[in-house]
């Protein structure tokens, strides 16, 4: 797949933003990119929220590590959330006749296994690094 010069600024950006921390730019390109040209722009935003709400409960869950109520509410919230990043990045990629981009994804995110866990973690970080940075525009843009 191409990637318009549009979004490999909005990568750069994240790349200098993050000190070239981003763990699954390819996938974070791809999905802006058919998001981009397909005006799938609510359907990422969806996804940036649940990918950062993911992220954010991955971390709280190490940190209540002492409360097994709490674990479990944790747990189910994260496999809730896994389930509609898979359904979200699913309804992005469904409209493209590339299927090794959809066998790609398939692979990394949609198997019920602890590689595709870890794999949505990573993609989950770099949209919850995007949507660091909107929240920051966008506080910034109401400063004015």
């Amino acid at each position: 797949m191409n990637i318009s010069q549009d979004t490999e600024q909005v990568l750069e950006f994240l790349d200098y933003f993050s000190g070239n921390a981003l763990r699954k730019r390819s996938d974070l390109a791809i999905l802006l990119e058919i998001s981009a040209s397909y005006g799938f722009s609510e359907q990422m935003n969806e996804l940036i929220f649940e990918g950062t709400y993911f992220r954010n409960l991955n971390q709280s869950i190490k940190k209540a590590a002492t409360d097994p109520s709490a674990i479990g509410k944790m747990e189910r919230e994260i496999i809730s959330s896994f389930e509609k990043m898979k359904s979200q990045i699913f309804s992005i990629i469904s409209n493209l006749d590339d299927k090794v981009i959809k066998k790609r994804f398939q692979d990394l995110y949609f198997a019920n296994t602890q590689g595709s866990y870890r794999n949505m973690y990573d993609l989950a970080s770099d949209l919850a690094l995007l949507k660091e940075i909107q929240n920051t525009l966008k506080s910034k843009s109401n400063k004015k």
